[in-house]
């Protein structure tokens, strides 16, 4: 994996080459080294960028991973355990110089100022002595997480014990529980990696000697929310082994909320009657607060006015307090408190607004507090706190890497501006005009514009290396704002199963407060994001797109300014609608890219030849010259195996295309009858549809036809041979309407006087037996090819010639000619086959124009 200083290098050296082409001035390499990372290998140095932000690179000389060959495993665990209980030893000997944790937990080495809870820590500890199992759950804020880190825990190592505090985010608790024990020794090599959790506290045991293992799962909600069920059921059955087998010394506390304590029903039932304890961690009582309050300032000498923590109190609520609350208050009292004061005073807790004020403007002070958050930060800084609360009113957790790649955070990459010291001299090609906002965009717009007149493969190379800047540097730009909201407080720092950074609001209490900052397009958009990835997840996954409907409700929203697709969703976009023949909306979106993800669509073999076939189609509608070669040229060269498939490809993008090329006489065949069998393959609705028309209509013209010119007497006989001629009539009819249209579509590319020759010739052949039916006349047989002339210039001239008048003109016509060539004895048989031919001819022509409307 390259580190920054191999990407710096790599950057400088494509720059030199650009350099040494000629176009590019040198003083862009210092431009270079000043806009990523100063200096070569080194370690906890600078890089410089933004608006005098300076980013702290912490490079760490990492120690070889042990080979599995090299180490045995059971000493490999002795070496982690003892290290891991030295580690819990030096935490608890150390002693903060904060009193109050804001609104983060209390840890092991808080323990010396953690007040309010000793009754609590000194009933639990009995009740983990005996019991294998503990349930700690309460609501949000009661402080489950600092009971543990900076009560339980300490309580119980001055015991000579081993207490383990684990959090599985998105990974099993036995998983999670090994990779802290080994932390930087855990390798998915390790023979400890596949054991069970028994297996695995067994060995722990052994290393003991017999001690008691206390293993803490905290946010243990996080079990029943990421984890799938199958995950669950084998954690169950692996702590069930555990709990059955009372040789080993090991208590499992499990610390949840309590909202989420239902959800483990089963896990319990698993159990059985070995369930064992259930706490209820409340919030702090009148008197608990109290010490919490007083208790970490005393080592400072400072006290409070007489009255002022009763106010407090009351102020935070009458019976039961939240940690929380509490500490964010007291925290700010102690910290804004005048330098050399001893007493906190009615004063100072009124000038900051007492409690209300305090946490009411606690996050607006952080967020603009500009020695915090930097102003160049402020927007990305509350876009990244909203992506961390969900539409329901909840804390999510996002990887560092899901906001490397937002498209909202690009955006605001972009906008970052540049010191100017790190820019091009005056004297430089590429200087920037003074009191230009110079911005990562406009810089990057500005080299582009120099490069331009330098040809086209200097103008791409750096395009290239400057599209990996942009990411680069959106990278860089991210990390400094979550550096700042975790100075900040606002963030907590997970440890992901791959070793990745996640984050997620430090506490609840902030999750109210950040849902209010999204408007109705914000939630609308995050709501089509959630979509887009899972979209995103099955075309990755199984090569799945759009359909029409969701193709729809996305673009109905593309006024959404909350809305933004990032390339990933536009080509996925793109490739639905290229299939549902809905493209170009999607590509005047996508701009140049678009036509480059189409091209590279049709020619990899590894999609879905839906999505080949539509490209490559969509391609054609856009007359890409550079595409049909590419497709003509990889027929020619292909094997007998896959050739059908470029030739499928090529009559496609023929199909569509305006462009009259050159094809070779053996290409030109077999794209005639690959078109032949694609027009037929694409007509098939509209065929069907004049089919019905035409099939309806002859089966009622038969029967005027026979009703006004048999001469059965019996009433009933009479209607069962016109229901069987209507038959009759309809089967021709319908083969009549299949052949015409099926000509039409076939010969649709051709010139207007051949492609009415084919028509007529066919509508006048399959007429012969349709008219001589309907209209009791062989001299009939030519209105087929009148209506096969007149679908004809519908079809051809549709926008030009209304429908209604079209069917008029092409029923008269055939009325009048009906009325000539018509001779009988009987007037109503004349008039009852015009009625038939012409009600026929009106109803197949008006269908046969509605279809293309």
């Amino acid at each position: 994996m390259m580190t920054d200083t191999d990407k710096f290098k790599q950057f400088v050296d494509e720059l030199q080459k650009a350099v040494e082409q000629g176009g590019l001035p040198r003083d862009m390499l210092d431009f270079a080294r000043s806009m990523l990372i100063v200096g070569g290998d080194m370690v906890n140095s600078q890089a410089i960028i933004g608006n005098n932000n300076v980013i702290n690179v912490y490079s760490q000389a990492s120690t070889p991973v042990e080979k599995k060959d090299e180490w045995n495993e059971s000493t490999l665990l002795a070496d982690a355990l003892t290290v891991y209980r030295e580690e819990k030893a030096v935490e608890q000997s150390k002693v903060s110089e904060e009193p109050y944790p804001g609104l983060s937990a209390y840890r092991i080495q808080d323990a010396s100022r953690f007040f309010g809870r000793e009754q609590a820590i000194a009933e639990l500890t009995v009740e983990l002595e005996r019991r294998q199992v503990t349930w700690l759950h309460g609501r949000s804020g009661t402080g489950k997480s600092s009971l543990i880190q900076a009560g339980l825990m300490p309580a119980l190592l001055k015991k000579d014990t081993c207490a383990i505090l684990v959090r599985s985010v998105d990974e099993s608790p036995t998983l999670a529980l090994k990779k802290e024990l080994l932390k930087r020794r855990w390798s998915n090599d390790l023979k400890l990696s596949g054991e069970s959790l028994l297996q695995f506290l067994s060995k722990v045991d052994e290393v003991l000697k017999g001690r008691h293992v206390y293993i803490f799962f905290d946010q243990f909600e996080e079990f029943v929310i990421k984890l799938s069920e199958a995950k669950q059921d084998e954690f169950a059955r692996e702590l069930a082994d555990c709990v059955a087998d009372t040789s080993i010394p090991v208590h499992f506390i499990f610390s949840l909320r309590s909202d989420y304590f239902g959800e483990t029903t089963a896990l319990r039932k698993r159990l059985k009657d070995r369930v064992g304890g259930e706490y209820l961690v409340r919030s702090l009582k009148v008197d608990e607060a109290r010490r919490a309050i007083v208790g970490p300032l005393e080592r400072f000498g400072i006290t409070y006015q007489d009255g002022l923590v009763d106010a407090i109190l009351q102020h935070l609520g009458s019976s039961e307090v939240d940690s929380p609350q509490l500490q964010l208050v007291c925290a700010k009292l102690f910290h804004t408190l005048p330098e050399q004061s001893k007493q906190v005073t009615f004063a100072h807790y009124q000038k900051l607004g007492e409690t209300k004020g305090i946490i009411t403007d606690y996050l607006k002070q952080v967020l603009h507090d500009q020695t915090i958050i930097p102003p160049n930060q402020y927007k990305a800084a509350t876009y990244i706190l909203s992506t961390l609360v969900t539409l329901d009113g909840r804390r999510d957790i996002k990887r560092a890497s899901d906001w490397y790649d937002d498209e909202r955070l690009r955006l605001l990459t972009l906008s970052w501006r540049v010191d100017q010291k790190h820019l091009p001299t005056s004297d430089s090609a590429l200087a920037m005009q003074a009191g230009s906002p110079v911005t990562v965009v406009n810089f990057i717009e500005h080299v582009k514009s120099h490069v331009s007149a330098q040809g086209e493969a200097l103008r791409q190379f750096v395009n290239d290396i400057l599209e990996r800047y942009t990411r680069d540097a959106q990278k860089l730009f991210v990390d400094a704002v979550i550096l700042s909201l975790r100075d900040a407080r606002l963030l907590h720092e997970i440890q992901s199963e791959d070793g990745e950074l996640s984050y997620e609001l430090i506490h609840d209490y902030l999750v109210e407060e950040v849902k209010g900052w999204l408007d109705e397009d914000e939630q609308t958009a995050r709501q089509l994001r959630g979509k887009l990835v899972q979209l995103q997840l099955d075309f990755n996954q199984h090569k799945l797109l759009l359909n029409a409907k969701e193709l729809g409700i996305i673009a109905s929203h593309l006024s959404n300014p909350k809305l933004l697709l990032n390339d990933t969703d536009k080509r996925l976009l793109l490739l639905s609608a290229a299939v549902h023949n809905k493209a170009q909306q999607w590509l005047d979106i996508c701009g140049t890219n678009g036509i480059v993800w189409l091209r590279d669509a049709c020619q990899n073999e590894s999609l879905p030849i839906e999505i080949r076939q539509g490209s490559a189609a969509f391609l054609g509608e856009l007359n890409d010259a550079e595409s049909f070669h590419n497709l003509l040229e990889t027929a020619e060269r292909s094997d007998k195996a896959s050739k059908h498939v470029w030739l499928d490809l090529l009559s496609r993008y023929l199909d569509r295309s305006t462009t009259n090329y050159h094809l070779p006489s053996w290409v030109s065949r077999a794209v005639f009858f690959k078109q032949a069998e694609l027009r037929i393959n694409d007509g098939r609705d509209e065929r069907r549809e004049i089919s019905r028309t035409a099939t309806i209509s002859a089966f009622i013209c038969g029967l005027i036809t026979m009703l006004v010119s048999s001469s059965i007497k019996s009433p009933f006989t009479a209607l069962l041979v016109a229901i069987l001629y209507a038959a009759i009539s309809s089967v021709i009819g319908f083969i009549f309407a299949q052949g015409l249209t099926s000509t039409i579509q076939i010969t649709r590319k051709w010139p207007f006087l051949w492609q009415s020759l084919a028509a007529i010739g066919t509508g006048g052949v399959i007429g012969i037996g349709l008219f001589l039916t309907l209209g009791a006349q062989i001299n009939v047989w030519f209105v087929g090819g009148i209506i096969a002339l007149g679908q004809t210039i519908s079809n051809r001239y549709k926008d030009s010639i209304p429908s209604n008048v079209l069917t008029a003109l092409a029923s008269a016509l055939i009325f009048g000619l009906a009325l000539f060539v018509l001779q009988d004895q009987y007037w109503w048989r004349e008039a009852g086959y015009v009625v038939s031919v012409t009600v026929f001819s009106a109803a197949y022509l008006f269908s046969a124009e509605r279809q293309k409307k």
